[in-house]
């Protein structure tokens, strides 16, 4: 019999799937436009793609120095109209000073199967990390388990040393160890009464530095 933390993992991820696939599409129609209008080499997609069903009310994108973003933005309001919701950023912050570096972020790429460029595990991982207490302050749980993928298989050192850099490792460590908190209560303690978006403590966002 499937233990409860696995019955609520599926009973969540079936809830979400219907949603998923129509965000996809959408997904798929912006960027395809975005990748007509500037080559994929000067952009980025960041937070959009999941090993799990997680949607985002926007598509973040981050263009090199190079790109025009205001005229850039004026054509895809051309092209898509309404559909329009890519969100040109020319650098990575929440906060006013950058969260994750430029050198950082620029060689931390991969090719996605879409043939654009996304974040390779670390910068994933970190991006993830960033924006939770910077900026949302709650996790959506098709979220939580891809962060959780991520951490399985990035180098931590690397991504400690990338927030220390920027002047947020304390937060970044306090993120840590609830997120290891959030496993150990998923998956080991089998506590299926977690609620989503699970709102981050005060005491975290408070601290955010």
């Amino acid at each position: 019999l499937a233990c409860p933390a696995s019955r609520f993992i599926n009973n969540r991820m079936e809830m979400e799937k219907t949603d998923y696939r129509h965000y996809l599409a959408v997904v798929s129609k912006n960027i395809k436009t975005l990748a007509m209008l500037v080559p994929t080499r000067n952009f980025a997609v960041i937070k959009t793609f999941s090993s799990y069903t997680h949607t985002t009310h926007d598509i973040d994108v981050v263009v090199k120095s190079n790109v025009n973003v205001i005229k850039l933005k004026q054509l895809l309001d051309r092209e898509l109209g309404q559909d329009n919701i890519i969100d040109l950023h020319d650098h990575v912050s929440w906060t006013g000073s950058a969260e994750i570096s430029d050198e950082f972020f620029w060689s931390h790429l991969m090719l996605h199967k879409t043939g654009v460029q996304v974040p390779d595990t670390a910068l994933d991982a970190l991006i993830r990390i960033a924006h939770i207490p910077f900026e949302t302050g709650s996790i959506r749980f098709g979220e939580l388990l891809h962060i959780f993928r991520l951490l399985k298989k990035a180098d931590i050192s690397v991504i400690e040393k990338e927030a220390n850099r920027c002047g947020w490792g304390k937060t970044f460590q306090r993120m840590r160890s609830l997120l290891e908190k959030l496993h150990t209560q998923l998956f080991l303690e089998n506590r299926s009464r977690l609620t989503f978006p699970y709102h981050i403590p005060l005491t975290i966002l408070i601290a955010a530095v």
